[in-house]
């Protein structure tokens, strides 16, 4: 009798345990809808930054950018400041995380919008909005190649009236967790094995070219 409430009691404490666990595994593993929304103002040098799960904000950030850093403000006023490097091998990690998640990622839709104009020249304003129509398009196809799910929309306001340079990005995705993670670890290790075999090459021709000296 005393090995049966014991049991019945470990099942009770189990069944929690386990219905935590595998939400959280689902959670983890199982695509999720993100929204997002990047736009910037050049002439004032200020931007936003929103991300959106399940219509709750995750991250609500003011940016600018410095010389070497770019300053995220949260709506509280506090501080981030991330460094800006453009070294090979920061670059090389980037595109290799970009790469990788694009491949995971399922894009449901995709908007561009650019305010742009120069005042005292209307001919400059057409050509530099019909500059950036071709260069949207080109995205298009891009995507469409790539992402054939994908909806895209591009609006492009002229301003004739007053300098205005401003320009918008918003996009609804679905990532894992998991491949968010896993991508970002397999572009480090990429990059890594990358510079050690560059280095390991460049000692082995510095060998040749001393023994070739000697």
């Amino acid at each position: 009798m005393y090995k049966k409430k014991c049991l019945i009691n470990n099942i009770d404490m189990v069944n929690p345990l386990f219905t935590i666990l595998l939400l959280f595994l689902l959670i983890f593993v199982l695509q999720l809808t993100i929204n997002a929304k990047l736009s910037f103002n050049i002439k004032k040098n200020c931007g936003k930054l929103e991300l959106k799960f399940l219509n709750i904000k995750i991250l609500d950030f003011t940016l600018h950018f410095h010389l070497d850093y770019l300053q995220l403000t949260n709506k509280k006023g506090k501080n981030i400041y991330m460094p800006i490097e453009f070294n090979e091998q920061t670059i090389e990690e980037y595109n290799n995380f970009q790469t990788i998640l694009f491949k995971k990622t399922y894009f449901k839709n995709l908007s561009v919008f650019l305010n742009f104009g120069f005042k005292d020249d209307a001919f400059l304003t057409s050509m530099i909005c019909g500059y950036f129509d071709v260069i949207t398009k080109s995205l298009y196809c891009f995507l469409r190649t790539k992402k054939n799910e994908v909806e895209f929309v591009s609006k492009i306001y002229p301003n004739y009236k007053k300098n205005a340079i401003k320009f918008a990005v918003k996009a609804k995705l679905s990532m894992s967790i998991y491949d968010l993670i896993w991508s970002y670890l397999e572009a480090k290790l990429s990059s890594k094995i990358k510079l050690k075999r560059s280095k390991n090459n460049a000692r082995q021709q510095n060998r040749k070219l001393n023994g070739a000296s000697h």
